[in-house]
């Protein structure tokens, strides 16, 4: 299964709504492609270097092609994504075919880069300090799908709210650890949307 990220910074000026309007154009999206879940994270955590974030879960690397070249998909892109952001990052993540998260509230959505030596076990040990947060519900968790990715791993960590800012801030004890050389995130409320 593919987990294909989108972590955004509005525009300055972009109000509230359009922020709500970009969320609802995105998970009109689920019926592009081979996917099975799309999400939405809004920051609520002073420790978000984003506003936004924009997930799909897809059967594999095929199905994000498909979804990556989708005419919905590149219509969203160009007609309200682009004119709504300053910046962004998308990666792809290679998870586990696991049960997808049902029922969450919130959850934290990230990019790590790790210095270029570090080995893919040290990255998988450093992701799993997540999963064994208390509090932390679910997670799809995993490597880049390939080395154009601007991050080494990334991922999604679901909690109730009121235990998401002890993953959050174990996220951030992760992002000062001498090995990670680069992260970003976004915790917040969430909203999820099922395929078809």
């Amino acid at each position: 299964m593919v987990l294909h990220l989108l972590l955004v910074r509005l525009k300055p000026r972009t109000p509230d709504g359009d922020g709500e309007a970009l969320v609802k154009e995105f998970l009109r999206l689920h019926r592009a492609g081979d996917m099975a879940r799309l999400g939405c994270i809004a920051a609520g955590s002073a420790g978000s270097t984003h506003d936004l974030a924009l997930f799909a879960y897809l059967a594999d690397a095929a199905a994000l092609e498909r979804f990556g070249t989708d005419a919905g998909y590149m219509r969203f892109l160009q007609q309200s994504f682009l004119p709504a952001v300053s910046a962004f990052v998308t990666m792809d993540i290679a998870i586990d075919d696991r049960p997808l998260p049902e029922g969450q509230s919130s959850a934290i959505c990230f990019g790590l880069d790790v210095a270029p030596a570090t080995y893919d076990w040290q990255v998988r040990s450093l992701l799993a300090r997540l999963i064994d947060v208390p509090g932390a519900s679910a997670a799809s968790l995993g490597m880049a799908l390939n080395d154009r990715q601007p991050y080494r791993a990334g991922g999604v960590v679901y909690a109730p709210q009121e235990r998401l800012e002890a993953v959050a801030e174990t996220f951030r004890e992760l992002a000062a650890e001498d090995l990670v050389t680069g992260a970003v995130s976004v915790a917040g409320g969430l909203t999820l949307q099922a395929a078809g």
